[in-house]
């Protein structure tokens, strides 16, 4: 169900969700959304804030370490 909504989304959005399998096991999604035109509402810091929504708090933590040292805030929900 969750990888039925995550898609539902991307198309909403005019996004590509791509799906690759990895030779080690698993596999591999890529969501990509095209850059908005608009003025972004955190623009004192300039900075993109990022939505994470998973069940699984590790992964949410793991994401938000990767994300914030990119220099993204990221909004964890649950």
């Amino acid at each position: 169900m969750g990888l039925s909504i995550a898609k539902g989304f991307t198309e909403a959005l005019n996004g590509k969700m791509t799906l690759e399998n990895v030779p080690s096991g698993g596999a591999k999604f890529t969501i990509r959304f095209q850059p908005s035109h608009h003025q972004p509402v955190n623009s004192i810091m300039n900075r993109a804030e990022i939505l994470i929504i998973d069940d699984e708090p590790q992964i949410r933590k793991l994401l938000q370490i990767n994300l914030e040292s990119n220099d993204y805030k990221v909004i964890q929900g649950e």
